[in-house]
């Protein structure tokens, strides 16, 4: 289990947004957020990510579990590049790979026993995070979502919004969280960007949560559905037409129920 919530309530005033909200989350689950718009999506992920605290219930997370979530409007840091911002996702990867070229150049001149120590461990664990293929990840994650290498050196600070969006989703696309949280992630992609993303959350070995509109996009991607009505949610395993026929029969019996109560209340009343 990667994330647990048991009767998670948040409210705005006397508005009630989410009541007793319960569902979990595996790894590498890939699970859709639906709802009409203003059920409260985006206050539940706000939740989960530690962006807003809820007014009761409780949130459970895998020890040493990361999370990595992209808003609609995501921000970039606007004093990189776009390849240095998607790189910024590899931070430690780089320190390492920088440490070990400095440790190079010092073993061809009679190195310490402490820096051929210092290598060796850098070494190990450099390999074991595939840093060699850094720099190709990054290029390639960018030539996906759509820049071309001649923008790779590009201010980030001239961008436009949708341009920033997809740079944001790229970096983190490359930080690889334990949970990908994805706000409309297919809002400034094109047919291709967006069938190379499906592509990626298919095969991807952590948890994806996605919230979108785009229904192709959902049906190609998430195994398991989380419903967001009334205040509340119901957890529907299976694929996009799973999810249609069961929530469309649970429809049908709460359906049935409500019309055998309507001829109750219609003879007490008579």
């Amino acid at each position: 289990m990667l994330l647990s919530a048991s009767q998670v309530s948040k409210s705005f005033g006397v508005d009630i947004v989410l009541e007793n909200v319960t569902f979990k989350i595996d790894r590498r689950q890939k699970c859709a957020l639906v709802g009409r718009n203003g059920t409260g999506k985006t206050t539940l992920l706000k939740i989960i990510t530690g962006l807003t605290e809820p007014d009761g219930g409780n949130l459970t997370i895998a020890k040493g579990a990361k999370f990595g979530y992209l808003k609609q409007e995501d921000a970039v840091d606007l004093g990189r590049t776009v390849l240095e911002e998607a790189q910024s996702a590899q931070a430690e990867e780089i320190r390492i790979k920088a440490r070990l070229q400095e440790l190079e150049a010092r073993l061809e001149n009679s190195p310490t026993s402490d820096e051929l120590e210092e290598y060796s461990l850098l070494h190990e664990h450099f390999m074991e995070a595939e840093g060699y293929s850094l720099d190709h990840d990054a290029r390639t994650v960018l030539l996906h979502m759509g820049f071309e290498e001649s923008e790779f050196d590009k201010p980030t600070s001239v961008l436009s919004g949708g341009e920033k969006t997809r740079l944001a989703l790229a970096r983190l696309l490359l930080e690889e969280p334990d949970l990908l949280i994805l706000d409309e992630p297919t809002n400034h992609l094109d047919l291709q960007a967006t069938e190379w993303l499906e592509r990626w959350i298919t095969s991807y070995h952590g948890a994806v949560l996605l919230v979108s509109h785009d229904r192709t996009f959902l049906e190609n991607t998430a195994t398991s559905f989380l419903d967001l009505r009334q205040h509340t949610v119901k957890s529907y395993e299976g694929g996009f037409q799973q999810y249609l026929k069961l929530r469309a029969e649970e429809d049908a019996r709460q359906a049935i129920v409500a019309a055998k109560q309507e001829e109750e209340i219609a003879k007490l009343d008579e």
